[in-house]
């Protein structure tokens, strides 16, 4: 088949509605943490989130001030 000939099946073939079709879902809490936590850190904190969404989502922890929370040495 020439590049030609693939095109113009190509072409046919999206006229026709042929191709992958992608499923797009907004984001949506399945599990919403509390608005605020506090914790010691000698005691640490565990917070539960779930989320949903496609493409897959990416969860990002902040402080007040709008700073990433950076994993602690030791802690998990």
């Amino acid at each position: 088949m020439t590049s030609l000939h693939f095109l113009g099946l190509v072409f046919c073939l999206s006229q026709l509605g042929v191709g992958v079709k992608v499923e797009l879902e907004g984001p949506s809490f399945t599990l919403e943490p509390a608005s605020v936590t506090y914790f010691s850190n000698s005691v640490g904190v565990t917070i539960s989130c779930l989320s949903r969404g496609h493409p897959p989502l990416t969860t990002h922890w902040l402080t007040a001030n709008g700073d990433p929370v950076l994993p602690a040495p030791g802690l998990r």
